[in-house]
């Protein structure tokens, strides 16, 4: 009689023994569940940034975990998470060089409204609101992704007269 040992591995390393004098036949299916998997929901610890104009200011938040993160223990399994600003869901072509997303040392991901970048932001009015939509997605999976919106405020500069030297 013929031996065969199967080893099924699973988080407690159980292992079956097969004891058959046939072959042993079967079928392994493998799927990704990256494929199918959802980013959890953006949380940045402000849905709205208002800034000075001449002057930056901006919002944090931790990189979302997948569903399969999720069930797996925060593994990273389905690689980078990518963040890009739009003025809208259509993904319109973004030229807002004042509406930057960086990396932080921390960790965090950080949106810089940066009003030096673009004078033309606000003119006569005394405060002007953006409308911008961060999009979410999975590096090797684009299509698992979804859209967080963040207004933006931005204020004329106020002038403090009460030093200036009227003559």
């Amino acid at each position: 009689m013929t031996q065969a040992v199967l080893t099924i591995a699973d988080n407690n390393g159980s292992s079956f023994v097969y004891t058959e004098t046939t072959p042993l036949t079967f079928k392994v299916t493998v799927v990704d569940p990256c494929a199918a998997t959802t980013i959890n929901v953006l949380v940045p610890d402000s849905s709205a940034v208002t800034v000075v104009a001449g002057l930056t200011s901006f919002i944090e938040w931790d990189v979302p975990y997948t569903a399969v993160d999720d069930a797996n223990a925060g593994f990273d399994l389905c690689h980078g998470v990518v963040f890009e600003v739009y003025t809208d869901t259509s993904d319109s072509a973004l030229t807002l060089p004042w509406a930057l997303i960086t990396t932080e040392d921390t960790g965090k991901i950080r949106l810089t409204i940066d009003t030096t970048q673009d004078l033309d932001l606000i003119s006569d009015e005394p405060s002007v609101t953006y409308t911008l939509q961060v999009k979410t997605y999975l590096e090797l999976y684009d299509d698992r992704l979804h859209y967080t919106e963040i207004t933006v405020t931005i204020n004329e500069a106020e002038c403090d007269c009460q030093y200036l030297l009227w003559t």
